[in-house]
């Protein structure tokens, strides 16, 4: 099974998991007080009240719980037409505060920890699943590993 196929495969397996993946990340994040401060800087375009003291339901944290989700699903877009990797490339430019507006700001320490959290989470639904095969769960958690490498060199550079 090549990369691109064990993506597509996968993709349906992972859109069920979203909810659950932005869920898990951002109460992590919100477990420590190095993270949680992310969230109490006007760094992107949300416009809204800011608390100081971030929940999982503060408006400033559900505003960035829907770029998650939409950050997840493209996982389940086709990786084999360029848009797929441009949007990654973009991902990682503006989580440097370059090619935006309101530029976002974000340690690379925390971008690292972050995507390896949600492959953490990821990885664990993927071979806990019953119906998939040890051969299909190798091959999905090879090819989502690469698609997490290349996301981290996107944003290291």
């Amino acid at each position: 099974v090549d990369n691109i196929e064990a993506l597509i495969y996968a993709s349906k397996y992972v859109k069920i998991l979203i909810p659950a993946v932005v869920n898990i990340v951002y109460k992590k994040l919100l477990q420590y007080d190095i993270t949680a401060r992310a969230f109490t800087t006007r760094s992107t375009s949300f416009e809204g009240d800011l608390d100081a003291s971030p929940t999982e339901d503060s408006p400033q944290v559900l505003h960035r719980k829907a770029f998650l989700r939409a950050y997840l699903a493209k996982l389940c877009s086709d990786p084999s037409r360029l848009k797929y990797w441009k949007y990654y490339n973009k991902v990682g430019i503006m989580h440097v505060g370059l090619g935006r507006e309101h530029p976002l700001h974000v340690e690379y320490i925390h971008l690292g920890a972050t995507i390896a959290l949600i492959h953490e989470v990821m990885t664990e639904a993927i071979l806990s699943h019953p119906r998939l095969s040890l051969s299909r769960k190798i091959a999905i958690m090879k090819a989502l590993g690469k698609v997490i490498w290349i996301q981290n060199d996107l944003i290291a550079k």
